[in-house]
């Protein structure tokens, strides 16, 4: 039966779409292969890189274990290192001038031991006395010279009369390999971190070794704090100790800014002025106790600086008249004697009313509440506000003037009115 045109299109796209897959397949495959591949290439590389690297290591172990062995080895022939380094050892301890010196040898190895083992262990006990300069003189030659060896242990009793009985064990190395078999190494230096025996000696000598341990004082947390300029700023700065019998004192360390001080007892203070800068400034306290060996401790705080505060301008405080605003209509309008009794009759012409008082009475007109403390024939004096107040017949409540009471005369008596 023979295809249509339409099923021979259709047929021909289905195979070439199966063409298509089957390459898109194919070409993963060989994508996914050179991944692999690209994979395993760079674990071989990095196994490569770090056997590379072993080996330089391996390289550089052998060359300083032949440093070792040819610079700081004892000589190759045990009896011999032994004998060597021995002399060595007196002669070195009689150098730095330490009395009485016994070496013995405590080893019991051969040169045989070296087939088997890497090195041989020389041990040495050592008996002398000194004082603490020989010894320190001692420690520096020995800690200087390049042998392969090391004070095992140092057992030093407290002195009699500055002199120490001193007891020490001593090991020393010999590698095997060693093609030196007569002499010591030669070399000296660079072993220590001071490079004088003087140094060393500023250091040690004016210590007592046998002095009890000082603790060093402990600060209480310090905060930060603020100032305004032209303010003065006060902090009680506390450190406790352990000794309880012990003094702490305080001082500033060196860049504290000007003015700013501490008392021996911790009281800082400063009051910055307007020449310092505004910002924060750094603080550093040290404190130090009065025990043996006493070092300073130090903390810190910050101080921010800041503008002076406003000025409060003050004024001078007047006696204040009662709010006699709404009392401009209460007038004085008459200052009798009725029967003997001093009267005061006073006119409120907003609202018409007529107040007659004696010495004594209390009223009420507008917003003023007073009380008549005394009339005569020029004026009447009130209370209000607890202030005295005269006012003279005619006049309104508003032209009231302050006035003393207490056996003086009033402002308008002395003006002879």
């Amino acid at each position: 039966m023979a295809l249509s045109q339409r099923e021979r299109v259709l047929g021909m796209a289905v195979g070439g779409g199966l063409l298509l897959v089957v390459g898109l397949v194919a070409a993963m495959s060989i994508v996914e292969a050179f991944d692999r591949r690209a994979s395993q290439r760079a674990d071989v590389e990095k196994k490569l890189a770090n056997q590379s690297r072993t080996l330089e290591r391996a390289a550089k172990a052998r060359r300083h274990l032949a440093e070792l062995q040819e610079q700081r080895s004892l000589p190759g022939k045990v009896e011999r290192a032994s004998t060597l380094y021995r002399d060595w050892l007196s002669s070195t301890i009689a150098a730095a001038g330490l009395q009485g010196a016994e070496v013995k040898s405590q080893s019991r190895t051969s040169t045989t031991s070296l087939r088997s083992e890497p090195f041989a262990r020389l041990t040495f006990n050592v008996l002398a006395e000194g004082n603490l300069d020989q010894l320190v003189h001692f420690l520096y030659d020995f800690n200087d010279h390049h042998h392969l060896h090391k004070i095992k242990s140092l057992k030093i009793p407290e002195p009699k009369g500055g002199i120490f009985q001193l007891n020490m064990v001593v090991e020393a190395l010999v590698l095997r390999g060693v093609r030196r078999t007569d002499k010591l190494a030669a070399g000296r230096g660079g072993n220590l971190a001071l490079g004088s025996l003087d140094e060393y000696r500023k250091i040690i000598l004016g210590r007592n070794l046998f002095a009890p341990h000082n603790y060093p004082p402990q600060f209480a947390s310090l905060r930060d704090r603020e100032v305004n300029q032209q303010d003065t700023l006060r902090v009680s700065i506390r450190a406790t100790n352990r000794e309880k019998d012990q003094k702490v004192t305080y001082r500033l360390a060196e860049g504290a800014p000007s003015g700013a001080t501490i008392g021996s007892d911790g009281s800082f203070r400063w009051t910055p002025t307007t020449r310092d800068k505004l910002g924060k400034y750094p603080i550093t306290v040290l404190a130090t106790d009065d025990g043996p060996r006493a070092e300073p401790v130090s903390a810190t705080f910050n101080v921010e600086v800041k503008p002076p505060r406003p000025k409060v301008v003050t004024t001078p405080t007047v006696p204040k008249k009662p709010d006699l605003n709404e009392a401009v209509f209460t007038h004085v309008m008459a200052l009798i004697d009725a029967g003997g009794t001093p009267q005061v009759w006073l006119s409120i012409r907003d609202t018409g009313q007529y107040l007659r008082l004696q010495e004594g009475d209390n009223f009420k007109a507008g917003p003023i509440e007073a009380r008549v403390v005394r009339v005569s024939l020029h004026e009447a004096i009130f209370e209000c506000a607890e202030k005295h107040w005269s006012v003279g017949l005619g006049d309104s409540f508003k032209d009231a003037l302050p006035v003393k009471v207490e056996g003086s005369p009033t402002s308008r008596q002395a003006a002879g009115l």
